[in-house]
């Protein structure tokens, strides 16, 4: 997994659930993104928690954070459908 660097270009932040398959489906496919674009930070929220979460990062490896419990920042956004990717640019729109 690469550090963290808020400096970076892009923020792209993928919302999942762990009962979303197609949230668990495109794993392989950010972790190609995550690869591919060096100059952007993927990051990864979810509504349930970690003990919930263990198993589907064990099997599918993602290669980007995971931040686990992160009701009140995606309820804020208006967000109710997973799966949801926001990019973000480095001014923070």
């Amino acid at each position: 997994m690469r550090p963290w660097t808020p400096r970076l270009y892009f923020t792209m932040i993928n919302i999942w659930h762990v009962y979303c398959e197609p949230c668990i489906k495109e794993i392989p496919q950010l972790n190609e993104l995550t690869k591919k674009y060096a100059g952007v930070n993927f990051l990864s929220m979810t509504f349930n928690n970690s003990d919930q979460i263990e198993k589907i990062v064990a099997k599918n490896h993602p290669l980007f954070h995971q931040i686990p419990d992160a009701i009140n920042f995606i309820s804020k956004t208006g967000i109710s459908y997973t799966p949801t990717s926001i990019l973000i640019d480095k001014s923070g729109v």
